[in-house]
């Protein structure tokens, strides 16, 4: 460039082909030179990775281009201030979840980078933001954006997922972003996308999420929730089910044992193995492997002792029980004996004692009465 006059603000346009493979077009570079020049050179430089002996730049939660902006001495002696004008598609800031207001141009400069006044020029072009960042002087530079950002962990499904049935799929999602707003979650069965949800947070906040699917095939099968994956097996619906679940008494006494009948039906043309899961009192768990031949039906039994009077309810699978334990009750139907009656030592209210007594007192009167009887005869 030649010919520059003092404080005379000096417009380069840039080609596109600086930043062609950025989201973000550099339209234009001006320069103020404090001293009039008769000939500078400068060079812009677009890149999409950052250059190579430069920090990361903080405080941004993605950097779509890099520029550098190199004068020669008479340049860099006399430069008052450089503007960079560039755009940004507004497609591309409402997918991101952000604004205008979360994007800035940075200097790199003494080892750091520094946040530089970043304003918006126009918005009233129908697809673009126009912006401009000032700069006191040249060097590597950076445009930083600020937006929300969903990170995914604690992916978890549920166990025994079987064909044609529902299955929940859950995680934690937290905002990592710098800015408030909302962040997108997506599900993904196998590498394609096969529900979404939209979360408000705040930035660091955490919210659980939690989706349903339907597995139409059988298999190992790779679910991801924004990429953070689990591998989980699904097997073809059993034939064999649970169709009964019974208890030996519905009320007991404290002490005593409940026994839960499960019955296993197979309606299949083959033999059948399914699993039976008990949930007792107290966090008891019990699980029982069952195979089952075709057309048949297996009896498989937990028993559970319960200590505590109360209300329970026992679970196998998907059915329940439930049992009352209440003091003075016993699943065999006797009441307990009352300990204060056996303090008199042979004494008995058992009317069948007495009938046994009576009746062996009246054979004893008659066996005399007939002996006596003889001994008369032989006298005479």
């Amino acid at each position: 460039m030649s010919d520059a006059q003092a404080e005379t603000p000096i417009e380069v346009r840039l080609p596109s082909s600086v930043t062609a493979e950025s989201s973000v077009e550099v339209t234009q570079v001006t320069v103020t030179l404090s001293k009039p020049a008769s000939t500078f050179t400068m060079d812009v430089k677009g890149y999409t990775e950052r250059p190579e002996g430069v920090g990361a730049v903080a405080l941004t939660d993605d950097v779509p281009l890099y520029l550098e902006i190199e004068g020669d001495e008479t340049m860099n002696r006399s430069l008052d201030a450089a503007t960079v004008d560039f755009s940004l598609a507004k497609d591309d800031l409402s997918a991101r979840g952000t604004t205008p207001e979360n994007v800035a141009f940075y200097r790199y400069h003494n080892g750091t980078w520094e946040q530089l006044d970043t304003k918006l020029k126009e918005t009233n072009t129908q697809s673009q933001y126009l912006m401009q960042a000032t700069s006191p002087g040249t060097s590597y530079f950076a445009l930083g954006i600020q937006h929300p950002v969903a990170t995914v962990s604690n992916v978890t499904t549920e166990p025994g997922i079987v064909t044609g049935e529902t299955t929940t799929v859950t995680a934690d999602v937290t905002n990592t972003g710098h800015v408030d707003g909302v962040v997108t979650v997506n599900l993904t069965v196998d590498g394609e996308i096969v529900s979404n949800q939209s979360v408000t947070l705040q930035s660091g906040d955490t919210q659980s999420v939690t989706f349903d699917h339907q597995f139409d095939t059988a298999g190992s099968h790779t679910v991801a929730l924004n990429g953070e994956r689990v591998d989980t097996v699904v097997r073809e619906q059993s034939t064999a089910v649970l169709t009964d679940l019974t208890v030996d008494a519905s009320t007991i006494g404290p002490g005593e044992s409940v026994t839960l009948i499960a019955t296993v039906t197979n309606t299949g043309e083959g033999e059948e193995t399914t699993t039976l899961t008990f949930e007792g009192v107290d966090s008891v768990t019990e699980s029982r492997t069952v195979t089952v031949p075709a057309g048949q039906r297996e009896v498989v039994t937990f028993e559970q002792t319960i200590e505590s009077p109360g209300e329970y309810t026992l679970r196998v699978n998907d059915r329940v029980v439930d049992v009352t334990v209440k003091e003075g009750s016993s699943k065999f139907g006797t009441p307990p004996t009352d300990s204060a009656g056996e303090s008199d030592a042979g004494a008995t209210d058992d009317p069948g004692y007495s009938l046994l007594v009576v009746l062996g007192l009246a054979v004893a009167s008659i066996s005399l009465a007939v002996s006596f009887r003889r001994l008369v005869e032989k006298r005479k």
